[in-house]
């Protein structure tokens, strides 16, 4: 019996870290195509189309929901959460070093094709906000679905029956967030929506890849809480 449960052990892992592996490929894979054909053609053929559907959605109400939405994925918003996340001993392993070192790549991935691929922005006059810099891939998609995503199966994995209804709004908001912030995008007239996807299967890889270095964020976390303790002393 013994020897069973570590073997079903043992396959489960090796099957969790396939499916990680597999999500990397595929959302790598799904990216480069996008690039590629920014790189060759400059454009995607069905993003005014998916543009002209968003833009006749546009109204007040909805204006001043989006623009609220996209500030949540803004670098600012982002690097608060992960500092909130980093400050507390008992969110920073599980979520503030993981989520500190997916917004990191995020931003090295974003800075690297936006160099590269110099796409501009739409049309300033689709513009709801005023928005400056390259538009491929969408920063604010790719750094909400590596780091909310994160969260999200962070939370998840310490669900249980007996989790409140704080824990399973948090769950809700972090899968939300990610598609309402990227949809945001579109929505604002500063982005294509395929900057957008791009940004969600870049994010999606940088998921895999951090939950794949679980052991070095594990140790990053750890130093931090032996300089805490030098600084600050040991928590009581």
């Amino acid at each position: 019996m013994h020897m069973k449960t570590n073997n079903s052990e043992l396959s489960n892992f090796r099957n969790s870290k396939a499916a990680l592996y597999a999500a990397i490929i595929l959302g790598a894979a799904v990216f480069a195509l996008l690039a590629f054909m920014i790189a060759t053609n400059g454009s995607v053929s069905w993003d005014r189309t998916v543009q002209a559907w968003v833009f006749s959605h546009r109204g007040p109400g909805l204006t001043t929901l989006m623009e609220a939405v996209t500030y949540i994925g803004n670098w600012y918003s982002i690097t608060v959460i992960v500092l909130l996340l980093l400050i507390y001993p008992d969110t920073r392993r599980d979520y503030g070093v993981p989520a500190a070192f997916a917004a990191v790549i995020s931003q090295l991935i974003k800075i690297i094709f936006k160099t590269a691929l110099c796409r501009p922005r739409p049309d300033a006059a689709f513009r709801l906000v005023e928005e400056g810099g390259w538009s491929f891939p969408s920063g604010h998609s790719i750094t909400a679905m590596a780091v909310f995503g994160l969260l999200f199966f962070a939370l998840l994995a310490g669900m249980d029956k007996d989790s409140g209804a704080k824990k399973k709004a948090l769950l809700v908001c972090c899968a939300v967030l990610p598609f309402a912030i990227g949809f945001s995008r579109v929505y604002l007239g500063v982005h294509y929506p395929s900057d957008v996807l791009a940004g969600w299967a870049a994010g999606i890889s940088v998921i895999a890849l951090t939950m794949l270095l679980r052991p070095v964020t594990d140790r990053a976390s750890g130093a931090l809480d032996d300089l805490q303790s030098r600084i600050i002393g040991p928590q009581q």
